[in-house]
Parts: C-alpha cells; structure tokens; sequence
C-alpha cells in the first residue's frame, strides 16, 4: 500500500512511497513498523529523486512548465488554460 497526499492549493506535493500492510497508513504502528526498513528508506530515496528531476525540468523547460500549470489550473479551478 502507498500513501500520498496532495496540496493543490500550494502547489506542493508530499509523497510516501514506503510499503505497508493493509490499513497501515500514515500514523499507525504498522506505518512506524514499515518506515523503519531498508525497503522504505529506498523507496523515499527514488520518490526524492523523481521529484527533485521533475523540479529541475520545470524550473529548465518553459513548454513544460506551461503542460504542468496548464493542467493544475484546469484540474483545481475547470478552466482551460491556452
């Protein structure tokens, strides 16, 4: 089981990508349990990267910052932006 939260309103993004059992969510034993392991230290790790890559191509590539807001602000507000 993965676990993300989305901030739309902040334009932020707070992923966890650490493995659980079923109902382990964020703040319960299991979680705790399953973000003490290796598997979970790696997963954070290539979510970190990801994200880190994805900042880097917004803050380099015009066109695709233009996609990436493009599509929050049709996503948040329903409107279409050219």
């Amino acid at each position: 089981m993965f676990h993300y939260t989305f901030d739309y309103l902040q334009k932020t993004q707070h992923p966890t990508a650490i493995p659980t059992e079923v109902n382990g969510g964020n703040h319960t034993p299991a979680f705790a349990k399953a973000a003490a392991t290796i598997e979970a230290h790696n997963a954070c790790l290539d979510v970190s990267k990801a994200l880190a890559a994805t900042g880097v191509r917004v803050l380099a590539d015009d066109e695709f910052f233009a996609k990436v807001r493009s599509a929050w602000v049709e996503r948040l507000f329903g409107l279409t932006v050219l």
